[in-house]
């Protein structure tokens, strides 16, 4: 509830945490929407405590856009508990506090939101809205979890999901992901199966039964992965669909067909523009496969372009080695095969001053 002193105080409202469960050493960002209706916001503040110590200490915000106004919490390097609220005062000494918050600092599984078909094709191709939508999650974790309980929403209020369409889907018991595997909740098991019958090992599980589904925007929407505590694991969020549009950083809304994907598999910045592609970067959805994209010449997977690439396809070529991690990635001349003058022109790049890879 607000708090306030004088006539016309300020509003400060539509509270956004990023990430919402930080680690332990991560400080997470905070934005809220602070507005005065007959006046302007003259100071504000985000007050904090850890572990419930009687003394807050307090931080300006980083940043201003409009009525949107930014902080960094300082969090806490070990397990723990962070409280928090903001303040702002007017030009007429209006002052108002916001509601309480409070964050634990704790370690969360690396599972992920990887892979969203929010906008099935116009065509039909892939099914009819709703029942063609799906969420791709992955573990890239190197252990199995079981994710009985957990839940997937549109909303950052899985206990009320209050927006038009917005829901939630509580993972039924029994569903574990291995490391490195993925899991596919789909609006309608029958329709996936049906238009996406290549999905490997991925179990699929049907969420349209739900209570109250999730029925994701057309123009974007913001999906929130909550493990059983309602701990929140994992958030994307996508054009100007969702609740959290104010806070920028939104994945593109991409066209009606195409899926958007982490590349790689895992990928976690905390920027969904930074992380996630449209499927067109692959040619296309992979429900229940590998995101991954290679780097053009890196032809043993380590993640550079050096001598040791040199080596390794010489030894694919000449001596019976193993193939590249790649055949696109040793591509370099871009000619549509690999040989002999993938080499040369390799070499010429890395010891003479040659044109950089250029793979198809």
């Amino acid at each position: 509830d607000i708090i306030s002193s004088g006539n016309y105080p300020p509003v400060i409202d539509q509270h956004i945490r990023i990430p919402y469960t930080p680690p332990p050493g991560v400080n997470p960002y905070v934005c809220v929407r602070i507005e005065d209706i007959d006046g302007t916001v003259v100071s504000d503040w985000l007050y904090y405590t850890p572990d419930e110590w009687a003394t807050y200490d307090s931080v300006l915000h980083d940043s201003v856009s409009g009525v949107y106004y930014y902080f960094t919490v300082p969090g806490l390097p070990y397990q723990g508990k962070v409280d928090y609220y903001i303040k702002a005062i007017d030009d007429d000494g209006a002052t108002t506090e916001s509601d309480s918050f409070f964050f634990l600092q704790v370690e969360v599984p690396p599972i992920k939101i990887n892979e969203v078909l929010y906008d099935a094709a116009n065509d039909g191709s892939q099914g009819s809205e709703p029942y063609a939508e799906w969420i791709e999650i992955y573990n890239a974790g190197d252990e199995d979890f079981d994710l009985s309980g957990w839940m997937i929403a549109d909303d950052p209020d899985f206990t009320n999901p209050s927006g038009s369409g917005d829901g939630v889907f509580t993972i039924p018991s029994g569903v574990t992901i291995g490391a490195g595997e993925y899991l596919i909740l789909a609006f309608d098991a029958d329709t996936f199966n049906t238009y996406w019958p290549d999905h490997g090992s991925a179990q699929v599980v049907a969420y349209g039964n739900s209570p109250l589904p999730l029925y994701l925007g057309n123009s974007g929407d913001d999906i929130h992965l909550f493990n059983q505590m309602g701990q929140e694991v994992d958030v994307v969020w996508i054009g100007s669909g969702g609740d959290m549009y104010a806070w920028g950083h939104a994945a593109e809304d991409i066209a009606a067909g195409k899926s958007l994907m982490r590349i790689p598999d895992g990928n976690d910045t905390d920027y969904p523009d930074v992380d996630f592609f449209s499927s067109d970067t692959l040619g296309g959805p992979t429900p229940g496969t590998g995101n991954n994209l290679y780097i053009c010449g890196d032809i043993n997977g380590d993640g550079q372009v050096s001598f040791t690439d040199l080596q390794y396809l010489a030894q694919y070529l000449f001596a019976g080695g193993n193939p590249p991690v790649s055949m696109w990635g040793a591509d370099v001349n871009g000619d549509g095969q690999v040989s002999f003058t993938d080499l040369q022109y390799l070499a010429q790049y890395l010891f003479a001053g040659g044109p950089p890879p250029n793979c198809p």
